[in-house]
């Protein structure tokens, strides 16, 4: 089978992650601290946010909990505006969660540049995202800087249809190598959910929403947070639920418009105590569990289902010494995941390849890590010198029908230092390097080098970067076995080097464009190779992608913001010189938001994806073979009121076009549906 992409929603139900904190050590105002994934570099930020195009008044029914500062984790792991960062760089607020209508992680990718979108439905079914034309197991997901992927997932792919967005604050996207910082998976780029915080000004405080609309969908959240003395607490519950749309394509035969429904719920806990001036400790634990049906690829599968849980806990303490110049800290970390399936045998499918299947993955880690703060020397400004150690131990447990059975575990070992300084007050430049060594199969050394240079008389603003990152083999691809293939326990990790260079130019105050190319050699690809019987995984593939990103956002009044987007990329198996499959040439995406009146804000997206190589399912037959999948472009808008300080009234309507395109081949997208609600920020 293809290295290209396994797609089934049964067997790919995966979850993976950066770590963030907000810091209670530095006065009000000041920026957060952050601890990277498994290097767990500590830092504080080093530069202000880039100033928007238009002043804009706060959004209508802005909830109050905790305001984090436009800081991105940068290619050291410190903190800093994103007119710092040598990477491509895309920033989703709280208040973009809330004026655009998310509901999920992959609503919220929907416009992001250099990321295609593979979708198998509506809510809760598998989405999988292809950053820059790599892999879709080639980006790395973090909840609060942890990684959370899933380790019993057959190859570590994150399914983004799954989480819900009423804990988070922002999710920031990092497109690039970057196993320098993060580790295994991170070669085509890194995504961080950082969790809402309490406020330290407040002792209670409330927020929550309410919306229902089409297709009997409910989406609800309700939290509460605040500080006492030396503790505080946030907590917060969501839900969610609808019938849904049927995700097989009404063009494939023996199609019967059964709808694939989904149940959410989730919880999040956060306790903080500041022990000293100087001291912290915190822990974290968040919860979710998801009910959803599923079609197989090209058939309609009407009693597919099921369960999707997951557990995140983590414990932390940190420390500033030296009157602050060295920040120290120690993180405990653990996700557990359980997947269940079950597809009894119909009259559609009276042989069902997977009649049952359970999935079991945990995650444990240990990290320790260290900022430091240099001093100014001559011509060397901002020097921040990073360094952190850590272990982490993953275990598969994959019993069922149809699987393959893994019953495994394995531990590595990881060490990362990393610098960035500003030359002459003109050049930011970065570096880091990271070794990470496995207990049972070797290492694997990436490093990152990176600069940015502003020049500020003409609006410009030029940013170079060179990396390498690695994929480790999973649990599934060394240790699991089935009748048809076995694991190879002598495996490789797969191997990139990418690097990419752009330009950011402001001729005036309201207008910004951009263009950014980037490109990625990847070698040692896992494929199976059935040359043998039973077959096995073999490190035999090879890749190349090249491309550009443009950008464009205009401010031509104080009210209204427009932005737009186009990707190039080309992706290509070098075995085979084909077109990578769900890699499209083109994507395109535009928006904007437009606030006639202080308490009224109305926003759109539009998101254009070019055809694509993909496996192609006939209407008459439920075997697909190698084709290409036609373009389809999809239109949301939400308008928000504001009728109170503390409330706020909404609409959102999806897919306005009602568009049938298949963002993966015989999965049709959702139609038309329009959700109102209501938003409390007391």
């Amino acid at each position: 089978m293809r290295w290209l992409e396994r797609l089934h929603p049964a067997s790919l139900r995966s979850t993976v992650p950066l770590l963030c904190s907000t810091s209670r050590f530095a006065p009000a105002g000041d920026s957060a601290l952050r601890w990277p994934a498994l290097a767990l570099l500590l830092s504080t930020a080093t530069a202000t946010a880039a100033p928007a195009l238009a002043q804009i008044p706060p959004p209508p029914g802005q909830t109050r909990p905790i305001t984090l500062p436009e800081t991105i984790v940068t290619a050291t792991g410190a903190e800093a505006g994103p007119e710092r960062l040598p990477a491509g760089v895309t920033v989703i607020t709280r208040r973009d969660i809330e004026e655009r209508g998310y509901q999920t992680l992959a609503d919220a990718l929907f416009a992001i540049p250099g990321v295609n979108l593979a979708a198998t439905g509506g809510p809760g079914q598998q989405t999988s995202i292809f950053t820059r034309g790599t892999n879709s197991n080639h980006t790395l997901v973090m909840i609060d800087g942890v990684p959370v992927n899933d380790a019993s997932a057959p190859a570590g792919a994150f399914d983004f249809g799954q989480d819900l967005l009423g804990d988070i604050e922002r999710i920031e996207v990092v497109r690039g190598p970057f196993a320098s910082l993060y580790g295994s998976g991170a070669l085509g780029g890194a995504i961080n959910l950082v969790t809402r915080r309490a406020p330290a000004d407040r002792q209670v405080t409330g927020f929550g929403e309410v919306a229902g609309g089409s297709n009997r969908t409910v989406r609800t959240h309700a939290g509460i947070a605040g500080t006492i003395g030396a503790f505080d607490y946030l907590a917060v519950a969501q839900g969610f639920s609808t019938r849904g749309n049927d995700a097989s394509a009404p063009r494939l035969a023996g199609h019967t418009g059964e709808r694939d429904g989904y149940r959410a719920a989730a919880g999040t806990i956060r306790l903080g105590w500041q022990a000293l001036e100087n001291l912290r400790f915190e822990g974290l634990l968040r919860w979710r569990e998801t009910n959803y049906a599923f079609d197989a690829a090209g058939a309609e599968d009407p009693n597919a289902t099921s369960n999707d849980r997951q557990w995140l806990g983590v414990l932390r303490g940190e420390a500033r010494l030296l009157g602050g110049a060295w920040t120290t800290g120690l993180r405990l970390s653990r996700s557990e995941y359980r997947r269940r399936s079950s597809n009894a045998p119909d009259a559609i499918d009276p042989f069902p390849f997977t009649p049952y299947s359970l999935f079991r993955g945990t995650r444990t880690a240990i990290d320790w890590g260290n900022r430091i703060a240099l001093p100014d020397a001559p011509g060397i400004t901002q020097a921040v010198l990073s360094f952190g150690a850590g272990h982490e131990r993953q275990s598969s447990r994959t019993r069922g029908e149809g699987v393959t059975a893994t019953d495994a575990r394995a531990g590595a070992y990881s060490a990362f230092t990393g610098i960035e300084a500003r030359l002459f007050h003109l050049l930011d430049v970065s570096a880091a390097v990271r070794h990470e060594e496995a207990e049972d199969y070797g290492g694997a050394t990436t490093w990152r080098l990176g600069a940015v240079m502003p020049l500020e008389s003409l609006g410009l603003r030029l940013h170079a970067a060179v990396g390498t990152a690695f994929r480790a083999p999973s649990l599934e691809e060394r240790f699991g076995r089935s009748a048809f293939v076995v694991g190879n326990p002598d495996l490789r990790e797969e191997r990139g080097t990418s690097w990419e260079a752009g330009i950011a130019w402001r001729p005036v105050r309201q207008v910004e464009l951009s263009a950014t190319y980037f490109a990625s050699r990847i070698k040692d690809l896992i494929v199976y190779d059935f040359s043998t019987f039973p077959g096995t995984s073999r490190n035999i593939n090879r890749a190349r992608v090249d491309g550009v990103e443009f950008g464009l956002e205009v401010a031509p009044i104080e009210t209204l913001t427009l932005r737009f987007g186009w990707t190039v990329t080309e992706a290509f198996d070098d075995n085979t010189d084909l077109r990578l499959l769900r890699r499209p040439s083109n994507t395109i995406t535009a928006g904007f938001r437009w606030q006639p009146i202080t308490p009224v804000v109305v926003t759109g997206e539009l998101r254009f994806t070019g055809a694509q190589n993909d496996i192609v399912y006939p209407g008459a037959s439920g075997f697909g073979d190698r084709g290409v999948n036609p373009s389809g472009t999809v239109a949301n808008l939400t308008a928000s009121w504001r009728v109170q300080e503390s409330t706020t009234l909404f609409l959102e309507g999806r897919n306005l076009g009602n568009s049938r395109w298949e963002p993966v081949n015989s999965y049709v997208l959702p139609g038309r549906n329009v959700l109102a609600g209501v938003r409390i920020a007391l």
